[in-house]
């Protein structure tokens, strides 16, 4: 094991003078120190590593299905995941949000694994950012746990709960399958999460300021039904204007 930590360290470390390194042979005692801080450095590091590549193989649905089970790519996007108390970036992820499961290759890049849920408190994907949330019981009722895309910085937080739905077709004869895709929006305000199913639920939590939003929206000539998400955050970040 000596021999192991000197050849370790040596190679680590090539770049010391020559004069420092026969100082610290000269001093028995801070040499092995020093070597063992380093091999020791390592081993948490792999450890904590290998940390990362700890879930069950991923199960992923026939590929005959028309679409993808993931979110935005039908490959792994470069992405960071705090997970088991360690954050972990630049490493490739794949979010299947028909069964809300992270995937990563596992060490040897031969399987894919579904990282354990509980594990994870945050994800991000290229440039989309989704925690995980667990509501009380009063929200359990109209917000599932699982993870969130947050869509925004503001004091009023919005999120959306990306899913896919697996169906077959109706017709008998015909065994095809395919992905629809759901969006779901929640606005949390005053510490709690609101459904926003629609623009008067949208108004409906700004009321304070109804009248005003009801003429942004028909100057600015947003049409919430075209594009629900981007209508959602351009009233809510105006409402956060009248406020402040």
């Amino acid at each position: 094991m000596k021999k192991f930590k000197f050849c370790f360290a040596f190679l680590l470390v090539p770049a010391l003078h020559q004069s420092a390194f026969s100082q610290m042979q000269s001093d028995s005692s801070f040499y092995h120190n020093a070597i063992d801080s380093v091999y020791s450095l390592y081993t948490n590091s792999a450890a904590a590593t290998l940390l990362l590549y700890n879930g069950r193989e991923y199960q992923r649905s026939p590929v005959s299905t028309t679409g993808f089970p993931f979110f935005e790519w039908d490959h792994p996007v470069n992405g960071a995941v705090f997970y088991g108390g360690n954050l972990y970036q630049h490493v490739n992820l794949q979010y299947d949000i028909a069964k809300d499961e992270l995937v990563i290759e596992n060490y040897l890049h031969n399987a894919v694994i579904q990282l354990v849920p509980d594990k994870i408190d945050y994800f991000t994907l290229e440039q989309h950012s989704f925690i995980k949330l667990t509501p009380d019981k009063n929200m359990a009722r109209y917000m599932a746990a699982g993870f969130y895309e947050k869509l925004n910085d503001g004091a009023i937080m919005v999120l959306a709960r990306r899913e896919k739905k697996y169906l077959l077709s109706a017709n008998a004869e015909d065994n095809s399958s395919k992905y629809v895709k759901i969006n779901y929006y929640y606005a949390k305000k005053d510490g709690v999460f609101y459904p926003i199913a629609d623009k008067q639920s949208l108004l409906a939590l700004f009321k304070d300021k109804k009248d005003q939003l009801k003429k942004f929206i028909r100057e600015e000539k947003i049409r919430y039904d075209k594009n629900p998400e981007a209508s959602i955050l351009r009233i809510t970040t105006y409402y956060l204007q009248l406020i402040n």
